[in-house]
């Protein structure tokens, strides 16, 4: 995935500085920040793995929402 560097994206996504890559950021809304973005995307793609969007996906599953609202 590939989003703006802002807001809720980055909770949703993991940039390549977390070691377990989920996407990439574009920290303006221009057209050459995106561009940018997309070749970052691009490059490491074999480092952003299927066990890694699971993982991170599974952040926002019903039972860890359920066992969060409860531990709070």
């Amino acid at each position: 995935m590939i989003a703006y560097g802002r807001g809720g994206s980055l909770e949703a996504v993991r940039g390549p500085a977390t070691g377990a890559a989920t996407g990439a950021f574009f920290e303006t809304q221009s057209e050459g920040a995106i561009a940018e973005a997309v070749r970052a995307f691009d490059a490491p793609l074999r480092r952003i793995t299927v066990a890694d969007c699971r993982a991170n996906a599974a952040r926002f599953s019903t039972e860890s929402f359920r066992a969060e609202f409860s531990a709070f």
